[in-house]
């Protein structure tokens, strides 16, 4: 397959923690098209935490794009390209500071890329053998930790009866395979 050839590049937009990159390019047809990017300036860590009686544990935060509390899997930034020790010592961090657990057991799931035109990988792990370990909140977050029995949590989500973000119905997804959750 022959690829576009990329005439020019420049920043659009810049904000705190990504940045909109307007590409020129060139397409096979010899076509000139601009197409716009989201680069964002980290990765993310995302952890599905379960317990010994397969309840899962989320926060439920409220967001802005949403105007509205969204439950959701932990998940924090990370910096790019980090290791894979770095990224499961930012799992950890967020697991205390966001539902106040650590996890005996921290084992990855996957890799995702967040989106054809979104440039930002997320980092996906299963949590297991949690204990209580709580570090304190971040000062900019209002988090309520939800608990409940897994399988509830999943048609929850599945049915569409709430709604979540794609990385936690994801990792929800993977976590229940590993497991064997019926």
């Amino acid at each position: 397959m022959k690829l576009p050839k990329v005439l020019s590049e420049k920043t659009a937009f810049k904000a705190s923690y990504f940045k909109i990159i307007s590409t020129k390019l060139q397409l096979p047809n010899k076509r000139i098209v601009n197409w716009d990017a989201t680069v964002w300036n980290h990765d993310s860590v995302v952890v599905v935490p379960i317990d010994d009686k397969n309840n899962i544990y989320f926060s439920s935060e409220w967001r802005n794009a949403w105007k509205k509390k969204i439950t959701i899997i932990p998940a924090g930034g990370v910096k790019l390209n980090a290791t894979e020790r770095e990224n499961i010592k930012q799992a950890r961090n967020e697991l205390r500071e966001e539902i106040g657990f650590d996890a005996k057991k921290i084992e990855k799931l996957v890799t995702i890329l967040d989106g054809g035109k979104v440039k930002h990988k997320l980092h996906i792990y299963l949590a297991t053998g949690l204990f209580k370990s709580p570090k304190k909140k971040d000062p900019e977050e209002v988090i309520e930790v939800v608990k409940m029995p897994f399988k509830k949590a999943y048609k929850m989500f599945l049915t569409g009866k709430e709604k979540t973000t794609g990385y936690t119905l994801l990792g929800m997804t993977l976590a229940k395979e590993k497991l064997k959750i019926k």
